[in-house]
């Protein structure tokens, strides 16, 4: 049995390729390749990496020998699994031991540093209420160089770990799902996709406005408006895609990466292009058009009947004196 690892980085594409194998899992299996749902998310296998971690697979229900020979469907030659939580594990020879690296290739995809470090901040800001922090702040405090990663899954892995570099204008057709099909089975996706980028960031006015919010919310109500904002995004480019960082601060990250950079150029051929002029993107805030962003956002969350509205207004008191 021969095995498939996909372990992020997150933001790197990986709720697209998650979304893409789980539903196309039955033309997955014509080829060979096996997509299993294990745990409570549908499309990927973040409780397996979980369960490892925590080693207690049985508290997430899941039995390692379903993913052998003789517990995986017939006529499966990969089993292939998916999830950016795999690359947090911190003892590999964990995983190794479900996945034996003389059957197993393990993929991860690498994103520029600011960019990286950009989006996750704006990933953490829309799932979680308890971010409140610039982010440099949020970079500064949990930036880390990627080859300390890469060297610690190759220690185990070895040369079954490919190192690739997730840069949309360099992936094969522009897309994740057909790079990844390219570099671990050598052929195009079984099925064409028919769905957007999953998991889109927040950006602009409306991070801000989430931002604002988290000194406000409790967990469970940051919950409630993730997916809302996920939906508002939509409605303006200036509500998605990267945020603006200016050259003096992206300088500052270019230079903290500088040897992860080169070491990355050296051993796997990724040149990563820094953004010594500073990152182009969305303001936040935008103090411009704040105002009528917000009246936007919340009109179109009202003819929705989305939470957020709910949310706002219950706490406009002390919104209204800092998004006025």
């Amino acid at each position: 049995m021969k095995y498939i690892l996909y372990i992020g980085l997150n933001k790197t594409g990986t709720s697209t390729l998650q979304v893409y194998l789980g539903k196309n899992q039955a033309e997955l299996l014509a080829r060979g390749i096996w997509y299993p749902q294990l745990g409570r998310d549908p499309f990927a296998q973040h409780d397996l990496a979980q369960a490892i971690k925590e080693k207690d697979l049985a508290r997430y229900r899941i039995d390692a020998a379903a993913l052998k020979e003789r517990g995986v469907p017939e006529g499966t030659r990969t089993v292939l699994i998916c999830s950016e939580n795999f690359h947090t594990v911190r003892e590999v020879g964990d995983v190794a031991a479900v996945f034996p690296p003389a059957c197993t290739r393990v993929f991860l995809y690498l994103r520029e540093h600011v960019a990286y470090l950009t989006s996750w901040y704006q990933q953490v800001a829309q799932t979680r209420g308890d971010l409140t922090c610039s982010a440099m702040d949020f970079a500064r405090l949990n930036g880390y160089p990627f080859m300390e990663l890469v060297d610690r899954w190759r220690t185990v892995y070895g040369e079954s770990l490919e190192v690739r570099a997730y840069d949309r204008a360099k992936l094969k057709d522009g897309d994740i799902v057909t790079d990844f099909f390219a570099a671990a089975f050598a052929t195009e996706p079984p099925a064409e996709r028919r769905f957007k980028d999953n998991n889109p960031s927040i950006s602009g006015n409306l991070l801000f406005v989430k931002l604002v919010l988290n000194h406000f919310l409790t967990g469970e109500e940051s919950r409630r408006i993730i997916e809302e904002l996920s939906a508002l995004s939509n409605i303006d480019a200036r509500f998605t895609g990267r945020i603006q960082m200016d050259k003096q601060e992206a300088g500052k990250l270019v230079h903290r990466y500088r040897e992860d950079r080169e070491a990355l150029r050296q051993q796997f051929g990724i040149a990563f292009k820094p953004p010594r002029d500073g990152q182009a993107g969305n303001a936040v805030p935008d103090l411009l058009t704040l105002k009528d962003d917000v009246a936007l956002l919340l009109n179109e969350a009202k003819k929705r009947g989305f939470a957020f509205y709910d949310l706002f207004l219950q706490k406009r008191e002390y919104l209204l004196p800092v998004l006025a």
